[in-house]
């Protein structure tokens, strides 16, 4: 998950996880804690069409959204067929823990199995469930999902959830999707069948409802292979949801879109088919046979932007008064950059050890390519770079090793997030290290290329020994060693002093804690102030409570803008100035831009990022 500020509001992005562990060949509920494509196989798939229908050599499901009087939360009902084990006893593993939801399982009711001759039995955990029954018998599981309560939207804290609504449905796989306990990663045939009839407009009939998924938009019957755990890490929407068609050098690209936000639906799909289109050069990689984005609507005041990685496909959830600006950019760039560092370029570990490169070099790469393609300028870009490293070097787990880091990841926001700051920070000083070592030749950006280059050749995952051996003459045993002090053992990573290029510089600089020292909401309603805290910024400015403010200047969040108050002084008017800052500070390296050089020789300065200068 990526947070950022604005606008006074906390911004979440959420990343990636994973917690099948390694040499695991059974697909459970406490494997599939990733939610993010960072273990999804690399072929992709095909827009789903009806075909013939085939001998039952993999899984079908039969889904049923019925949907009660209004005021009545709908239930799904799923039917599940599949071939039992030769032994007659086959273990099921229900809908069960994922990212931040401890278990789906508790919304699984009336399970029952309908072949004759077979029995379901409970199992040790919440999830888990063996159906004994005749020898390679035909299996039929019927059960249904319900949802914890009547809501109307998914917010930034509820997402991972389902939402079953009068008017449509939206949930990911891990949440519905009961599978037999056949290997994780192996593709199979798949086929979904979807009953879901729209409620009736006053005077016309039923009418079906708009359907799209990461394996196809707009059909009932979907027929496709994949794994299980494909299945399960994907998105579905039904009902009130706009379907937008394009197409990228002639592939398609789908958009399922539900709310309203203050640019239009054809300015958000401008935006994806450029964003899909850069992407896609810059990998040199156009094999794409279907690619779907989500985006609805979060709930409350104005901003938030997030964003969850499936399947063939992203979802966006948005929530802003503001047109398409910086914020969302950067969203779909980091998102969509997934599907190579995530779904393409897969872990060969699939525990989260290697959550720093997938989450911090897309993270890296998102900043990057906004500021190429877009008007993002080099002092944005590194403001941005220095505010992660204030956060990294601010946090009080910025050396937590990584088996403390995999232990609480779900626990802590901040270990959350320790892996995007390593990762981003640590692209960054290896952009600078590479293209020192290959004498301005090839930077990060080509490195990852011949990764995938690699990958695609050796149908391997991705380890560090392979970008070991990828760069073993530029840096032989460099990578290995980095990783190791950095990730693995936690030691501090500091910033590269030449690592953005020679118009950018490193060095020192004091951070603070925001703090006004007086109450700002109550005292701007009154106009005098009010929560004057003895010893803080204001009062050590000489401000004492209940003085009259006629004016002010100041910035919230920013403890470097001097807070000015215009207040009555022996009388007269004047202003009162002082730093709202907490605490003696923290000395953490930051980066700043030689503005006079930039201004002056831009062309040197942005050839560091790629970013050609117009004559």
């Amino acid at each position: 998950m990526a947070t950022v500020q604005w606008g006074g509001l906390l911004v979440a992005l959420v990343g990636s996880g994973a917690g099948i562990t390694a040499g695991s060949t059974a697909c459970g509920p406490t494997d599939l804690t990733t939610p993010r494509n960072v273990v999804s196989p690399s072929r992709t798939h095909r827009p789903t069409r009806p075909v013939a229908a085939k001998p039952l050599r993999g899984v079908r499901y039969e889904l049923r959204y019925r949907v009660g009087p209004r005021g009545q939360t709908p239930v799904l009902e799923v039917n599940l067929y599949f071939k039992g084990d030769a032994s007659g006893r086959t273990a099921v593993f229900l809908p069960g823990r994922w990212a931040f939801v401890p278990d789906f399982s508790q919304w699984v009711r009336n399970l029952r199995v309908l072949t004759p001759g077979a029995t379901v039995r409970p199992g040790p955990k919440s999830y888990y469930r063996l159906v004994v029954h005749p020898p390679r018998a035909r299996l039929h599981l019927r059960y249904e999902v319900s949802t914890r309560a009547p809501v109307i939207a998914l917010g930034q804290k509820n997402r991972y959830y389902h939402l079953f609504r009068w008017a449509g449905f939206q949930f990911v796989g891990h949440a519905v999707f009961a599978i037999p306990a056949w290997p994780a990663m192996k593709r199979r045939p798949v086929e979904l069948r979807w009953v879901t009839a729209g409620l009736p407009r006053r005077g016309q009939k039923s009418r079906s409802w708009p359907l799209a998924n990461s394996f196809g938009a707009g059909q009932t019957v979907q027929r496709f292979d994949a794994s299980l755990f494909e299945l399960r890490h994907a998105i579905y929407l039904g009902g009130d949801i706009r379907i937008l068609r394009r197409k990228v050098r002639g592939r398609p690209v789908v958009l399922a879109i539900r709310g309203r936000w203050t640019f239009s639906d054809r300015d958000l799909a401008a935006l994806v088919s450029k964003i899909v289109g850069l992407q896609r050069a810059f990998w040199r990689d156009h094999r794409f046979p279907y690619f779907l984005v989500a985006a609805v609507p979060l709930p409350g005041p104005c901003c938030a932007f997030g964003g969850l990685g499936f399947t063939n496909s992203v979802a966006l959830f948005l929530n802003t008064t503001e047109g398409i600006g910086p914020e969302l950019r950067w969203l779909l760039m980091h998102e969509l950059f997934h599907a190579w560092l995530g779904d393409r370029i897969r872990p060969a570990h699939l525990d989260q050890r290697h959550r720093w490169f997938f989450e911090g070099v897309t993270e890296y790469f998102a900043h990057l390519l906004v500021m190429r393609h877009f008007t993002r300028s080099l002092p944005t870009y590194v403001a941005d770079l220095n505010q992660k490293i204030r956060a990294y070097w601010g946090s009080s787990h910025r050396t937590a090793t990584l088996r403390q880091m995999l232990g609480r990841l779900w626990k802590s926001s901040d270990l959350y997030r320790l892996a995007y700051w390593r990762g981003h920070l640590l692209a960054s000083n290896w952009h600078a290290a590479h293209r020192r070592a290959t004498r301005d030749r090839e930077g990060l950006g080509g490195l990852m290329r011949r990764l995938y280059a690699t990958v695609r050749r050796s149908g391997k995952r991705f380890t560090v020994d392979m970008l070991s051996t990828l760069t073993r003459r530029q840096h032989p045993g460099w990578i290995g060693r980095v990783v190791k002090q950095h990730i693995v053992d936690g030691r501090l990573l500091r910033p590269d002093p030449r690592g953005l290029g020679p118009c950018v510089t490193l060095g020192p600089r004091t951070i603070y804690a925001f703090d006004l020292g007086f109450d700002w909401p109550r005292t701007q309603r009154s106009r005098r102030l009010s929560g004057v805290r003895a010893g803080g910024p204001a009062a050590r400015a000489g401000l004492v409570p209940g003085e009259k403010v006629w004016g002010w200047k100041l910035r919230m969040n920013d403890p470097d803008f001097a807070v000015q108050l215009y207040v009555r002084r022996k009388g007269r008017l004047r202003w009162v100035r002082f730093f709202p800052r907490r605490g003696l500070g923290q000395t953490v390296p930051q980066y700043r831009v030689d503005t006079k050089r930039l201004k002056n020789n831009p062309a040197t300065c942005l050839s560091w990022f790629g970013i050609p200068t117009k004559p």
